[in-house]
Parts: structure tokens; C-alpha cells; sequence
């Protein structure tokens, strides 16, 4: 049976929850020391394991994707951390 490439619209809403949550706690909670890097690192764990388990779903998980997801997480953490 042929997997449909339609996006799975439940796997990206709880995507985009854990990562506004995420911006939440980022943004919003009171300063405690090492919270928004602890909340920028979470997030790009959340990001990279999520895009794995979502192409490993779609049959689409190689090395190239995993070495894709992993630079684009490393430099959304680096961008954001860079902020701070």
C-alpha cells in the first residue's frame, strides 16, 4: 500500500504547540538563570527529533535529511542564543 504525501495536518499542529510553548516559556516566564538556554536547546532537540520522526513516517529519512535538520536546528539555536 502507497503512502499518501499529503502532510499530516495533527503531526505539524503539535509541531507548532510544543514550539509556541516553547516561545512561551522563552519569552514570558520570570528570569531564571539558564532558562532561555535551556528553552532555545529543548526547542532545537523538539525540532530535530520531531523532523526525524516525521520522515522516518513518510519513508523519506536518509543521511542527507538527517544532516539537513540537524544544521538547520543547530543554527536556529545558534541564532537564537546569539540573542540572548
Amino acid at each position: 500500500m502507497k503512502k499518501s504525501s499529503t502532510p499530516n495536518f495533527l503531526a505539524y499542529l503539535v509541531l507548532l504547540v510544543v514550539l509556541l510553548l516553547g516561545a512561551g516559556v522563552f519569552l514570558f516566564l520570570p528570569p531564571l538563570p539558564g532558562k532561555r538556554e535551556g528553552a532555545v536547546i529543548g526547542l532545537s532537540l523538539w525540532y530535530f527529533t520531531w523532523s526525524l520522526w516525521y520522515q522516518q513516517k513518510k519513508d523519506h529519512l536518509d543521511i542527507r535529511v538527517v544532516l539537513e535538520y540537524f544544521l538547520v536546528a543547530l543554527l536556529g539555536a545558534i541564532l537564537l542564543l546569539a540573542l540572548i
